[in-house]
This record gives structure tokens, C-alpha cells and sequence, in this order.
């Protein structure tokens, strides 16, 4: 058969179709010629059916198929990762953990407002006002060590009724005392001056160095690599940290409300005891709700269980105590 100046010839019916082209036809591939004269259902019967890359020892996948893998991936729903750090969770836990060694802990924290209360009292008219911040960053600091130390033991499975003494939490945060007072006026410095200028800075160091006390007291890291240290556990949980401060903020003024309303109604003596007791509640579950924070950012990043401390041997049979 010719057609133009192509020739399809048959020699013989068990042979294959052979196509050739005449002397002086212009340049053109034998494929796209076989192409041009089999129709698409014919070539591909030619051809042998297309090979299933999914098959049993299928054959290899093309591009269009690849593409496709592809885009089926990005658009299936991935499983959302849960968040690292909750913040009415948090708050939750340290309020739960108050209620059940609240015998331990109300009394120290009550101690410590006592001190505070009393030295700010005999010194409010003096001179000697700086004598009774010192004094009042002093105790805040022992105050903060101890509790972060007390929640490290029950987050290792410490039973309520099996707590250390108060003097055992007070020795324990003993050796880290000083790079925890100075961590603590550096934070405090930074902090005010953040809110001093912009306001904006200050927010950002209060929750990137939400938890460097923690930090201090229980990985016993420098002054220095402590903030830094603070910054990693907090990075990519940053709305939630601030979200928990916030709550904690919103927590102290109410404290403050409710010793205002006390000193109005009963009268400044008994309302100055009043303010004392809630400000000693009211510390406490600020202290435990950053210790908590600390747990839940340090479990998240590193993922390492809790070790007791020296408060409570190991070999202590309250670990094992039952409520």
C-alpha cells in the first residue's frame, strides 16, 4: 500500500507488518511514522497492554503516576500533633497538687508572707525600704527553690502523706541559693526594663524566661546558660506559656482585689493578715504552675523521665507509702 511516500508492506502472513520509507521522503522517524498510520487502540494492542506499577513485580513508575502519588499525599489530612504545654491544664495540675500537700506547703509559704509582711511593716518608715526588698527577694527566691524542688519529688511519684520536711527542701535548695537570687534579679531587671520601654520586650523575656528558675534549682546549669537553657524549652510553645503567665498575672491582681476589700471591711490589722494568708495561697500556686510549665516543656524536648532528688533517699520506704 503506498500512501504519499510511504510504504507499509506485508511479505507474508506469519510475519510482522514492515514499514519503510521511499528514497527522497523527507526526514522522519520510524516511530513517528507508525504512528501517524496505526490508530491509538491498534498501537497500543501493538504495543502490549501499559505495565502496573502496583502489580506483582510490576513494572516501573511513570512521571504522570508519580505526580499523582504526590499530590494524594499533600492532600490527605495529616494528624495534628497535640499541643506541648495547655494552659488551663497546666494550672489545673498545680492547683491539684496544692489541695493534696497543701499541709506541707500552706504552712512554709504562710512562714515566708509572715517574714516578708513583718519586715515591710517595721520598715515602712524608714529609710531602710531597700533592707525590706532584699529581705523580700530573699525569701521569694528560697520559697521558689523549695516548691520547684517539692514538685519535682511528686512529679517522680511521691504519694501525698510521704512528703519531705520543710527543712529537707530548705537544704536542698541550699547550694544553689546564690545563682538562683542572682537569676532571679537579673530577670526581674531585664523584665522591668522591657516593660519600662515598650512594653512589648518585656512581655517577650517574661515568657521566654518563664521557667529559668526551674532551670537553675534542678539542672543546676550557670547564670548565663540558664536564660538560654529557658529560651530552648519554651521555643514553639510561646502563645501557650504566655497564655499560662496571663493567668497567673490575672491570679495576683485578683489576690490584691481580694486584700483591699479585706482591709476595707475588718479593719487594717485583721485585714493585713487577711491579705497575707490569700497572698500565701496565691504564691504558691504560682510557683507550683511554673514548676508544672517546666515539667511539661522539659518532658516534650528531651523526653527523659523524672529523677527524685536528695529530699527523699531512694531507698526511702515513703516512695512506695500508699495514700
Amino acid at each position: 500500500i503506498a500512501m504519499g511516500r510511504v510504504v507499509v508492506a506485508n511479505t507474508g502472513a506469519a510475519s510482522r507488518p514492515t514499514v519503510g520509507v521511499a528514497r527522497g521522503a523527507p526526514g522522519r522517524t520510524l516511530g513517528a511514522v507508525a504512528r501517524r498510520l496505526v490508530p491509538r487502540g491498534r498501537r497500543a494492542s501493538l504495543h502490549g497492554p501499559r505495565p502496573d506499577p502496583d502489580a506483582a513485580g510490576g513494572g516501573r513508575a511513570t512521571g504522570r503516576d508519580r505526580r499523582r502519588d504526590r499530590d494524594d499525599a499533600r492532600m490527605s489530612p495529616q494528624p495534628a500533633a497535640p499541643p506541648v504545654v495547655v494552659p488551663s491544664a497546666v494550672v489545673g495540675r498545680a492547683t491539684q497538687i496544692f489541695r493534696e500537700h497543701a499541709a506541707v506547703l500552706f504552712p512554709v509559704a504562710l512562714i515566708f508572707a509572715l517574714i516578708q509582711a513583718m519586715v515591710t511593716y517595721a520598715l515602712a518608715d524608714t529609710n531602710a525600704a531597700a533592707i525590706a526588698a532584699g529581705v523580700s527577694v530573699v525569701t521569694s527566691v528560697f520559697f521558689q527553690g523549695m516548691v520547684v524542688t517539692f514538685v519535682r519529688d511528686v512529679e517522680a511519684g511521691l504519694p501525698p502523706g510521704a512528703e519531705p520536711s520543710a527543712g529537707a527542701l530548705f537544704r536542698s535548695v541550699s547550694p544553689v541559693a546564690g545563682p538562683l537570687l542572682v537569676v532571679s534579679i537579673l530577670a526581674g531587671l531585664g523584665i522591668g526594663l522591657g516593660f519600662v520601654l515598650l512594653i512589648v520586650p518585656g512581655l517577650i523575656l517574661l515568657t521566654i524566661w518563664a521557667v529559668v528558675a526551674p532551670v537553675v534549682v534542678l539542672e543546676r546549669t550557670g547564670v548565663l546558660a540558664s536564660f538560654g537553657r529557658s529560651r530552648e524549652l519554651v521555643r514553639g510553645s510561646g502563645w501557650p506559656v504566655f497564655t499560662t503567665l496571663l493567668l497567673m498575672v490575672l491570679l495576683v491582681l485578683a489576690t490584691a482585689l481580694v486584700g483591699g476589700l479585706a482591709i476595707a471591711a475588718v479593719g487594717e490589722a485583721a485585714g493585713r493578715f487577711v491579705q497575707v494568708v490569700v497572698s500565701a495561697v496565691t504564691s504558691t500556686i504560682y510557683v507550683l504552675t511554673t514548676a508544672t510549665l517546666y515539667f511539661r516543656l522539659r518532658d516534650a524536648h528531651d523526653a527523659g523521665p523524672v529523677e527524685p532528688v536528695a529530699t527523699v533517699p531512694d531507698d526511702d520506704p515513703r516512695w512506695t507509702q500508699q495514700d
